[in-house]
């Protein structure tokens, strides 16, 4: 692993045979303040251990009760401790890469390549729902309220009942795969590889508007969107290798505001950090970086991974982060 001159890796504990590796970084955490780091010179508390897991690319992430969860392209699902790197049970069910998780309350919700939805009880660890529907793989879900979203290669977003478990809606425009979904007040906005940003009103389920992302003041034409999420009246979405940001205005309207530009290839996901003032995202470029959520400035990048960066997740003062060929890196964020 290498090191950042901002983010040191603190140990690399390597694999024989290529397999899943957990390794401890530590890394500042950052502050929106003039887009500075707050790094301090304290001694990190260091874990490390080596193991054999997914076999593919980590495609989610989540963290329930102290035990990190993760969803890989080779089908499975495993669940780790997060103390000495052990693995503790495997998920099995999909039968076909699995691309997104996401925890709602008890129940972790995976999507598939299978074209299922799956709703597993981390209580019981058993699979109590498979929701059948998509004719293509399934990118991302979210919930709202009694409700599921899900967003498909079938160019669809579908709308769930999370009582009856029945389809209610089909959200038809996308031209190609629907890749995010996220939520502000009574819309929904759904991001594709059309290149387009779409805003459904959820009492009509009607498309309000289409935004193609290349309208943004600072982006560059050719790039797709892969991910957005909403944090307060902001709109963060991974645009090529780009964050493009917008105001959401009453409407709703779309309104640019500022860029996250320092990834050299495209951007998978992003987390916000509105207490820290911090955005984090991860990359193709097999970097995770850190951005002033304030004004984009980016403020540090955490080097370690090999390959691609997929996914990550936010516990505490820990940022995991997940990548193609199964490795993870736990950042530790000083206080």
């Amino acid at each position: 692993l290498n090191a950042s001159s901002e983010g040191k890796v603190v140990h690399e504990c390597p694999v024989p045979g290529g397999g899943f590796t957990v390794g401890v970084c530590i890394a500042p955490n950052t502050s929106a303040m003039n887009g500075q780091s707050t790094a301090q010179n304290e001694e990190p508390v260091v874990f490390c251990d080596s193991f054999e897991g997914h076999e593919a690319c980590v495609s989610g992430l989540v963290m329930y009760n102290g035990t990190l969860f993760s969803a890989g392209m080779d089908e499975h699902i495993y669940s780790w401790s997060p103390k000495d790197g052990s693995r503790l049970q495997s998920l099995e069910g999909h039968t076909d890469a699995v691309h997104c998780a996401m925890l709602h309350g008890d129940i972790l919700i995976t999507g598939s390549d299978d074209k299922t939805i799956r709703f597993w009880d981390l209580r019981t660890s058993e699979c109590i729902h498979v929701l059948r529907g998509h004719s293509d793989g399934v990118n991302a879900v979210a919930v709202r309220g009694k409700q599921l979203f899900s967003a498909s290669d079938d160019t669809t977003v579908k709308i769930w009942d999370l009582e009856t478990f029945e389809e209610t809606h089909s959200l038809q425009g996308h031209l190609d795969w629907a890749s995010g979904i996220a939520f502000w007040r009574e819309f929904m906005i759904s991001c594709s590889d059309d290149g387009t940003l779409r805003v459904w009103d959820l009492e009509s389920y009607e498309c309000k508007e289409v935004i193609p992302v290349a309208s943004h003041d600072l982006a560059d034409e050719a790039d797709t969107p892969h991910y957005l999420t909403v944090d307060g009246d902001n709109l963060y979405v991974a645009v090529g290798p780009h964050i493009l940001v917008w105001a959401i205005k009453e409407g709703p309207e779309l309104v640019p505001t500022i860029a996250c530009k320092d990834h050299t290839d495209d951007v998978r996901m992003v987390i916000v950090n509105a207490p820290a003032g911090s955005i984090y995202s991860c990359a193709d470029d097999g970097t995770v970086k850190v951005w002033a959520k304030e004004t984009g400035q980016h403020v540090n990048t955490f080097e370690g991974h090999t390959d691609e960066v997929f996914c990550l997740c936010l516990s505490g003062n820990n940022l995991y982060s997940g990548a193609q060929g199964g490795q993870i890196l736990r950042w530790q964020l000083m206080a």
